[in-house]
């Protein structure tokens, strides 16, 4: 063939240097001659591309032996640029069927092998076999010792001309069939479609056609059916869609772009879209506005400037409230390839963004650098990735820290990833990750620490073997569905289904059993136990509720009844709790993005919440019930900022004039130091954090009480080992499957075989031996004397303390949260009728109400109990349902609280797995579990750093809150009986957001000082005894919550009191 007629190479050409080009060569042309349908040339022997960028290449091998053959490739092997293969694939065992006279021509094998710089790691062989018309009948693949098979009947309708259609399709996997689909047909239609037709309980979904072809219904496996109706136009567009229940959404298109403008649901709220000349979506209205909210613009479209992305092709989307007009805007510049090279996002602070940029090695398609996410007026650091390997694999991630470089080698052999990390200060770590042929990890090592996995064959995990060599077991049936866990701490758990496929019970370990029934739409209906509590019992789209279609509207359990209320976007507007003889209304408005910006609690007092332009909540605001106090401010966050030493910054400040200044690390968000200042600017709280290179927190320096300061020292793992302050010198030591066996002067026993890491025996000088027991599931219920009873559901129902014959019992609502708590020793009973809102009742006293107020993600503020709240008896609205449990019974239901024992979470805590545990339980999720991709979760991140690093590092665990555990029955989360003395009037309150009118609400409770019998520091409360003591009661007047103080307290006006007591790193509390 003359040279000229062949394409030597291809040049790609993207702009801005971005150039891709591929060199080809030809070997061997040859033609065979013979009769009219044997003549033919047989194509090249062989083709070779060779990318210009990288010098991999790629050969082609074609057959030249069998006219057949013509043009199909033999062999196909790729080569890095060492010229040491990375791959190949061939062909072999071809069949001819020939059915109507025609050349049809079929592998009867493929063999594919992977290589690593030329060194085999995997093979795989698949096996064909072919109907007489050429269809695949059987595909059985041998991959390492995996055999899967897949099987498909064939029907082949030679007079209708319905040639290959599927009737059944199976697959297998080591033995094990996992799926099993058996397909019906009427004429041109699929009609039917069952699941493992042979079995007990086959599930079989039928289709209904039109004329058109189009499917106008489908009956499901339930007997339910739902109905599709097209538009009159082109009879193709699904514009109805009908369920088994009678619920319609409705929706509208473009016809001549096929695009949807505009869709209705069943309770009939509109989302309307709109789109630009070219197809791409312009903008998003949202049910019930009359602008839009979502905005999408295109700048430079088509046009790549890499080195000035101003004149770069970008996006920009805005989202706008339309209640306040703040607009939330992000701009995402992308390179000729697609790839995200910039994004940015506005933040709280006017000309503040968050910035993200990628930079990418065009000729070999990979990124070399990332940046942290920065902001405006800082400089970038970047991660760089380096692809060293012959085959162009990673090989380094080189990491910017404030302490240095991190730099992570990563190495791979046959199935195994090691990847060894180098920290500045000499730390290391290898983690060695095994996969499988099948791409599942089966092994996990973290510095010498290995968990094992096994799957079933349908790919669920069948057991997982950890450090200390326990194994927890899971077993399927022969749909693929999980029938029992074995755990070597719970016992085993056991699963049923129903003819449906969906679960019917779950029993566990103690025989408790919880059974299910559904609605058409596979919604639960009822929930009943073989135990002595009531039914749950769930209603959805009552005909009476506005805009409940498809919601759920009631719900009746032990502890009462729950209704909900919803505005026609599917906000719940209105949620009322009904408790004994308690009805609780919590009411909710939402702006046009579907925030809340007024929360209605059941006392009438009003929560507004107001926010950023980027959608960062920025201040909450108080109306008192009676309207005599309204728009005064509760708290405010400002920031990112600089401070005056250019620390990026964080300010929280609440409505007692407290400011909390969080001053953080740039690059992985850590909190270096928490200030903390009384409104005449005075210093009531400095904390600076040190961290080692992998994130760990070495040091909490008080710079107001230097005695305070903390010292930490950790093992390879991250555990804490020993802790040194003015409580003097703590050891921490480990077993080798990670249970904590030595705390300080306590040795933990872990004696039970039944349940391996959970604490049986806890030994010290000074308390001798305390034990603790479990049942069946791994609950505790003996507590050195103490009994502990569960209902079937898990959940703590009694405590009866040593030594006495009265209890504490306990009431859940359908999602597991504590709603009433009632102490036989006390009298006391409590309401906790949502996350933010208690009562408390004693006999011949007025009724106690807690409300708190909480601000960015669950950031506790402020407190307010007061004697005079009533309850609303009718509302309109409701607060949305967080269905959060909060923290005011900890105590209660952790197993080694008592007489510091043991850590102050559930004994899975104190086992250890090193992916999980961090110090302290909580520090690691901040070096990993940063959002930096999102403005929002900034604050979130900064405000939880100060929870969750500091503050579990004082109250995980006081002995104090232990020995008053008994009190946590009835005393709010606060327990300002442990802390806050009498209220003092003083100065610093804020003024409101926007208007304001009358006294703050903390100003109008004033004098609520505590009484003689309020548990505190010197009066302890009455009855203590080996299992805790048994009072508790809130305290009048609302106090803020200032955490960062470690170890003083603010009272309504700014006032700072010492408390006189420290903690040490895992919670204990020593009085100093």
């Amino acid at each position: 063939m003359t040279p000229g007629f062949l394409v030597t190479q291809t040049r790609q050409d993207l702009s801005n240097g971005i150039v891709h080009t591929t060199n080809y060569s030809y070997t061997n042309e040859r033609y065979i001659q013979g009769t009219r349908t044997i003549s033919r040339s047989l194509g090249f022997a062989s083709i070779r591309e060779t990318d210009v960028n990288t010098n991999f290449y790629k050969i082609t091998d074609y057959f030249q032996n069998d006219y057949r053959l013509a043009g199909i490739p033999q062999s196909t092997r790729n080569y890095n640029a060492s010229n040491n293969l990375t791959g190949s694939t061939t062909q072999s065992g071809f069949s001819f069927p020939n059915p109507f006279g025609t050349e049809i021509t079929v592998p009867g094998t493929i063999t594919t092998n992977d290589y690593r710089n030329g060194t085999l790691v995997e093979t795989s062989i698949q096996n064909f076999t072919y109907d007489s018309y050429g269809f695949t009948t059987s595909v059985v693949e041998s991959l390492g010792p995996h055999t899967i098979t897949n099987t498909s009947q064939v029907s082949n309708d030679v007079a209708g001309w319905r040639m290959g259609r599927v009737t059944r399709s199976r697959k297998n996997v080591d033995g094990t069939w996992v799926t099993d689909t058996q397909l019906g047909y009427t004429g041109d239609n699929l009609t039917s479609q069952t699941q493992f037709p042979t079995s007990a309980s086959p599930l079989t979904t039928t289709f209904g056609y039109d004329s058109f072809g189009n499917v106008v219904s489908v009956t499901e496996p339930s007997g339910g059916v739902s109905f599709l109706t097209y538009d009159p136009v082109f009879n193709h567009f699904p514009v109805t869609k009908t369920n088994t229940l009678g619920h319609v959404t409705t929706t509208n298109y473009d016809f001549a772009t096929g695009l949807e403008t505009s869709s209705t649901d069943p309770n009939g709220a509109i989302t309307l879209t709109s789109y630009d000349g070219y197809g791409r979506k312009a903008s998003v209205t949202y049910p019930g506005e009359g602008t839009a909210n979502e905005t999408y613009t295109y700048s430079n479209t088509g046009e790549y400037n890499l080195t000035n992305l101003n004149n770069n092709e970008f996006v920009t989307k805005s989202i706008r409230d339309n209640v306040s007009g703040n607009v939330s805007t992000t701009r995402i510049f992308t390179d000729p390839l697609g790839n995200t090279i910039r994004s940015e996002g506005n933040t709280a602070l006017s000309g503040i963004n968050s910035i993200e940029d990628n930079y990418f090695d065009y000729t070999r398609g990979v990124l070399i650098q990332k940046s942290n996410e920065y902001y405006t007026s800082l400089t970038p650091q970047f991660t760089t990735y380096q692809y060293n390997d012959p085959d162009g694999e990673l090989t380094t991630i080189l990491e910017p820290s404030v302490n240095g470089t991190i730099q992570t080698s990563i190495t791979k052999t046959g199935f195994t990833e090691t990847r060894t990390t180098a920290f500045p200060d000499g730390q290391t770590k290898t983690e060695v990750v095994t996969k499988n042929e099948l791409g599942q990890v089966i092994l996990k090592t973290v510095n010498g620490r290995t968990i094992l996995t096994n799957y079933s064959p349908f790919g669920g995990i069948s057991s997982v073997t950890d450090v200390g060599g326990l194994t927890t077991s899971f077993v399927y049936d022969s749909k693929g569905r999980r029938v029992s866990t074995q755990d070597p701490n719970s016992g085993t758990i056991s699963y049923s289904y129903d003819s449906l496929g969906r679960l019917y019970s779950q029993t566990d370990a103690r025989g408790k059993t919880i059974t299910f029934t559904y609605d058409l739409l596979g919604r639960p209906l009822i929930q009943t136990t073989n135990g002595p509590e009531a039914p749950i019992q769930f209603t959805y789209d009552d005909a009476s509720v506005p805009f409940s279609r498809g919601r759920l509207t009631k719900v009746t359990d032990e502890s009462g009844r729950t209704e909900f209320l919803f505005n026609q976007k599917g906000n719940e507007i209105q949620k009322t709790k009904y408790v004994d003889d308690i009805t609780a209304i919590f009411k909710t408005d939402y702006d046009s993005l579907n925030r809340p910006i007024t929360e209605t609690l059941p006392d009438g007092t009003k929560l507004h919440n107001f926010y950023s332009p980027n959608g960062t909540l920025s201040s909450i605001t108080m109306d008192t019930a009676d309207g005599t106090s309204t728009g005064h401010t509760v708290v405010s966050y400002q920031g990112p900022y600089l401070d005056s030493n250019g620390v990026p910054s964080l300010r929280r400040t609440s409505g007692n004039g407290v400011t909390m200044e969080i001053g953080f690390e740039p690059l992985d968000k850590k909190p270096l130091s928490i200030v903390s200042k009384k409104p005449d600017g005075s210093v009531i709280g400095n904390t600076e954090l040190t961290y080692d290179s992998k994130g760990y927190i070495t040091k909490i320096e008080d710079k107001l009480n230097p005695n305070r300061t903390q010292n930490f020292t950790l093992d390879n793992l991250g555990r804490v080992t020993q802790a040194t302050g003015k409580y003097g010198t703590q050891n921490y030591t480990f077993s080798a499957n990670g249970n904590l066996i030595q705390k300080g002067a306590y040795t933990l026993g872990y004696t039970d075989a039944s349940h391996a890491n959970a604490v049986t025996t806890a030994t010290s000088p000074s308390t001798g031996v305390m034990n603790y027991g479990y049942d069946a599931s791994g609950n505790m219920v003996s507590r050195n004397g103490d009994t502990l009873r569960y209902n079937s559901y898990g959940k703590l129902i009694e405590i009866t303390p040593y030594a006495t014959s009265s209890s504490i019992r306990n009431v859940y609502d359908f999602q597991g949260n504590r709603v009433k708590s009632v102490s036989d020793i006390t009298l006391f009973s409590t309401y906790t009728l949502d996350d933010n809102y208690e009562i408390v009742r004693e006999p011949g006293k007025p009724e106690r109400h807690t409300l708190y107020v909480k601000g960015l993600q669950g950031d506790l503020v402020a407190q307010w109990t007061r004697e005079d709240a009533t309850l609303r008896i009718s509302g309109n609205e409701s607060e949305e349902n967080r269905f959060v449990l909060g923290n005011i019974f900890s105590s209660m239901i952790k197993p080694f609280c008592k007489d510091i024992t043991g850590d102050c979470s559930n004994y899975w805590k104190n086992r250890f797995e090193s992916e999980f545990i961090g110090i302290f339980g909580y520090s690691k999720f901040f070096q990993f579990g940063v959002p930096t991709g999102l403005y929002k979760a900034f604050y979130f991140l900064l405000l939880l750093a100060v929870i969750y690093l500091v503050y579990p590092y004082f109250l995980k665990e006081n002995e104090v809150l232990v020995r008053l555990g008994w009190k946590g029955g009835g005393t709010p989360a606060l327990i300002l009986s442990l802390f806050v003395v009498t209220s003092l009037p003083g100065c610093g309150v804020l003024p409101g957001t926007g208007g304001k009118d009358g006294d703050p609400p903390w100003i109008l409770a004033m004098g609520a000082n505590v009484s003689p019998g309020v548990p505190s520091i010197q009066n302890s409360g009455v009855g203590m005894t080996g299992g805790g003591s048994v009072g508790g009661m809130p305290v009048t007047g609302m106090f803020f919550f200032h955490p960062d103080h470690l170890g003083s307290i603010t009272d309504d006006y700014g006032w700072s009191w010492k408390s006189g007591f420290r903690t040490r790193t895992r919670g204990e509390l020593r009085f100093l």
